[in-house]
C-alpha cells in the first residue's frame, strides 16, 4: 500500500512539473504581404486586439525562438556581431515579437531591438524565427523572392498562403499566437 501511495505521489508530482512546461505561447505582428506604407518600427499599442491566428509548434521551435531572442549578446550600436555591424535602425518590413512581457523587434536587416539595446542575428536565424512564425504564410508565393532569405534558403516546408476575404480591405496588421505543444 505504502508503494502505491509513493507511486502516485511521484506521478502527480511529475506531471504537474511537465505540464506548466508546456503550452507556452510566442505572439507576433506584422505587415500582412507587401504594403506602400510599412515603415512602422514601433511596437504597436493595440497588439492584443488585432485578431491573431493560433498555430502549435513544437517545444524545439519554441526553444529556437527564445534562444534566439533571448540568449543572443546585447551590443551597443557600434558593436560588430559575428554577423554584422549593428546599427540603431530597425529596418522595415518589421516583425514585433512578444515573448512572455518581453517585446522585441526584428527587422528586415537582422537587427533586433528591445528597449534601448539591440543585437544582430544571422540571415539563417532570421529566416528560421520567420518560417516558424508563419510570417511568409502572409505573403503569396511570387512575392516571396522579395525576401532575400528566401532566395537563399528557399521557400520554407510550412509555407501555406493565408487567403483574406477579398471584399474587406487588407488588415493593416495581422497577429499570430504561437502555443507550445
Amino acid at each position: 500500500m505504502k508503494k502505491l501511495l509513493f507511486f502516485l505521489l511521484i506521478a502527480v508530482c511529475g506531471c504537474t512539473s511537465n505540464s506548466s512546461h508546456h503550452g507556452k505561447t510566442i505572439e507576433a505582428v506584422f505587415h500582412p504581404g507587401i504594403m506602400e506604407d510599412c515603415s512602422c518600427v514601433d511596437f504597436p499599442k493595440n497588439f492584443g486586439t488585432i485578431p491573431g491566428i493560433t498555430f502549435e509548434i513544437t517545444s524545439k521551435d519554441y526553444n529556437y525562438i527564445t534562444g534566439v531572442l533571448c540568449n543572443n549578446k546585447m551590443t551597443t550600436a557600434t558593436d560588430i556581431s559575428d554577423y554584422k555591424i549593428v546599427t540603431k535602425e530597425v529596418k522595415p518590413l518589421c516583425v514585433f515579437v512578444k515573448l512572455d512581457t518581453i517585446e522585441y523587434v526584428l527587422g528586415a536587416n537582422g537587427v533586433v531591438k528591445n528597449g534601448r539595446k539591440s543585437f544582430c542575428i544571422s540571415d539563417l536565424d532570421m529566416y528560421h524565427v520567420k518560417s516558424i512564425l508563419h510570417y511568409y504564410d502572409f505573403f503569396p508565393e511570387e512575392d516571396l523572392d522579395a525576401f532575400p532569405e528566401v532566395t537563399k534558403y528557399g521557400i520554407p516546408a510550412n509555407h501555406h498562403h493565408v487567403l483574406y476575404n477579398s471584399k474587406m480591405p487588407p488588415a493593416r496588421f495581422a497577429r499570430v499566437v504561437l502555443r507550445e505543444k
